[in-house]
């Protein structure tokens, strides 16, 4: 059946159901700490798979801008086939995250990995969220919603 339900929504539908996936963990993480609330193990996975994510954006820089071909894998794997890199650089949210640093592009994406890892060690072992980087998570938060919209775009053709 899911094979059939793939084929029906076309190849961006595993790309959009993993982006959907850390969006909604970045949100549960936003809202937990101040309600005391618990992280989940897959909050933690999807947050990881985001910064290796950009990680992986940061490493190299393929010739491809969309997203075709990436949906059948989960991770870092389903950014090889776009030029991740350069999209994120034309991210007015991005640009715009300490501008007045004068940060260059390189600098910003390795910050934002070392917060999202940063968090993920203090917290792994931590009963409740502690310490969420609210305007990060926010700015990540943004960052997967234009690639989310990009996705859902491509599912429409």
């Amino acid at each position: 059946m899911l094979p059939n339900a793939l084929a029906d929504t076309g190849p961006y539908a595993g790309v959009w159901s993993h982006l959907k996936s850390i969006d909604y963990a970045l949100q549960r993480t936003l809202f937990a700490a101040p309600n005391n609330d618990k992280l989940t193990a897959l909050d933690h996975e999807r947050i990881k798979a985001l910064a290796d994510i950009l990680n992986h954006a940061q490493m190299t820089s393929v010739s491809n801008d969309d997203l075709l071909g990436i949906s059948m894998a989960a991770g870092p794997a389903f950014v090889e086939t776009m030029d991740l890199r350069e999209k994120l650089e034309s991210m007015d949210v991005i640009k715009a995250w300490k501008g007045s640093s004068k940060m260059g592009f390189d600098t910003k994406l390795r910050r934002l990995i070392d917060i999202i890892n940063g968090f993920i060690e203090k917290n792994s072992s931590a009963l409740f969220a502690k310490d969420v980087p609210v305007e990060e998570f926010n700015l990540l938060r943004k960052v997967v919603q234009h690639l989310l919209s990009d996705a859902e775009a491509s599912l429409q053709y």
